[in-house]
């Protein structure tokens, strides 16, 4: 790993109370925060949630995000995970000249959505077994609430202070079901700096097709490639596509369906594969980014023309939001 390209530092408290300090090249909210903030290696133990092992930890982090042990005083972003209590794990910004750290903390459990053990949920849903399990949530210690932070970082949207609490209006239910699998599904691919899930559902609820950002079927997809972004960009597959090739690769049309897709918009290339399958309404339920909104007018003008209705879906405040 190139030290000129580091931009966070991550200090893991692990269960065992031993303190490790790492350095990733990756280190946005949107990506890297969102990767710690929602592993599957969080569990519910005794009213706490906590990580499975010290070894699911290290798993993800010498896997998935690729980090390697030591400080880098250029970094753009601190991360302090607690892995006995998910309440203590918040990010800093630094100043990547200095190293100094900014004095607003941004807990984990206030700027992200609390994990849903979405095994679990997963599991419920197929089996028409009633609503996901809520995890056990309590006030923030030691950090700023919700209401205390006066400029979030970058890209980042703190839910409603009530979000935690409100209960999904039964309207918006099964959207929010979809959402919970299509995250679920951008958790398998491999890409160390976006985790993009995307999910079809017929008009019966049935899910025809799911699909993540990845290489093609049969190519070498190793974490060397993903470090090289312009190789990368070449060769993945966005989660929407793969989705519809999946479907395609099965037999399956999905001519009236509808597509939800967990973390990013949809981007020009996508929607006209959309429009091209005959898929009739597309969910996001991202905000879009400066870094994204000339792709999404594209996109949006493309749908409101060929009539695919798109929405977003705010999570946090259970509001859907008409795009086109």
């Amino acid at each position: 790993m190139d030290e000129s390209e580091i931009s966070a530092i991550i200090e893991v408290k692990y269960l065992s109370g031993q303190r490790v300090t790492y350095s990733s090249m990756f280190g946005h909210p949107d990506e890297l925060g969102k990767d710690l903030a929602t592993a599957l290696f969080w569990v519910k133990k005794g009213g706490l949630i906590q990580a499975k092992s010290d070894v699911t930890v290290q798993d993800l982090l010498f896997g998935d995000i690729s980090v390697k042990e030591g400080d880098n005083p250029r970094a753009a972003y601190y991360y302090y995970l607690d892995l006995n209590d998910y309440r203590e794990c918040y990010f800093q910004e630094c100043d990547p000249q200095s190293g100094l750290k900014r004095e607003t903390r941004y807990p984990f459990l206030d700027l992200f959505k609390v994990p849903d053990f979405l095994h679990e949920a997963i599991k419920n849903i197929i089996a028409g077994g009633g609503e996901a399990p809520e995890p056990a949530v309590a006030a923030s210690a030691g950090g700023a609430s919700v209401s205390g932070i006066d400029e979030p970082a970058a890209q980042v949207t703190p839910p409603h202070p009530q979000a935690l609490e409100r209960p999904v209006s039964p309207e918006h239910k099964w959207i929010s079901r979809y959402f919970k699998i299509a995250e679920q599904v951008s958790l398998w691919s491999k890409d160390p700096s976006s985790k993009v899930g995307a999910i079809i559902v017929g008009d019966k609820g049935q899910i025809i097709s799911q699909g993540y950002n990845g290489f093609p079927r049969g190519v070498k997809d190793n974490e060397e490639r993903y470090a090289q972004r312009e190789l990368k960009y070449k060769l993945v597959v966005h989660a929407e596509m793969n989705a519809i090739l999946n479907a395609l690769y099965n037999g399956s049309s999905v001519a009236g369906a509808t597509l939800y897709v967990h973390f990013l918009p949809v981007c020009q290339e996508c929607a006209k594969a959309i429009i091209q399958a005959g898929i009739a309404r597309v969910y996001i339920d991202t905000n879009i980014s400066e870094r994204w909104e000339e792709s999404w007018q594209i996109t949006k003008t493309m749908f409101t023309e060929a009539r695919v209705e798109c929405f977003y879906y705010d999570t946090g405040r259970d509001e859907l939001i008409r795009q086109c």
